[in-house]
């Protein structure tokens, strides 16, 4: 859970996220709601999305440990893929590159309830 308090510095320039209390982050790392929020909430255009998939996807690649950038990515791909391309091909090429890289596309194709099936076998094995 360490990974996970690191005060989302990668989020914080993204003004979009700014337009509705909506938009809040959610305490990590069960980002698969707020991700399906930022795919289909009004508030947002296609290239505020994409701005958002930008700064999750650095996030993922910046902050080593951490799960909840890739389970609001994956939650805004389930809830409407067809978005999610489109918003991913306007973000820069080294984070359409890092989407591509086995290793993100193996951690967003972990399912909601496997993810979080594993997280409360994790809690449970804390006490």
């Amino acid at each position: 859970m360490n990974a996970e308090g690191h005060r989302h510095y990668p989020l914080r320039a993204v003004k979009p996220l700014r337009k509705s209390p909506d938009l809040l982050l959610p305490i990590g790392p069960l980002f698969d709601d707020w991700g399906s929020t930022i795919a289909t909430h009004a508030a947002l255009n296609l290239a505020e999305r994409a701005e958002v998939i930008d700064a999750l996807v650095k996030g993922c690649r910046k902050i080593d440990g951490q799960t909840g950038y890739f389970r609001a990515l994956a939650g805004f791909r389930e809830t409407n893929a067809r978005t999610f391309d489109q918003a991913a091909e306007l973000i820069p090429s080294a984070s359409r590159k890092d989407l591509r890289d086995p290793a993100m596309r193996q951690k967003l194709a972990v399912p909601r309830r496997s993810f979080e099936s594993a997280l409360a076998k994790k809690v449970h094995a804390l006490r």
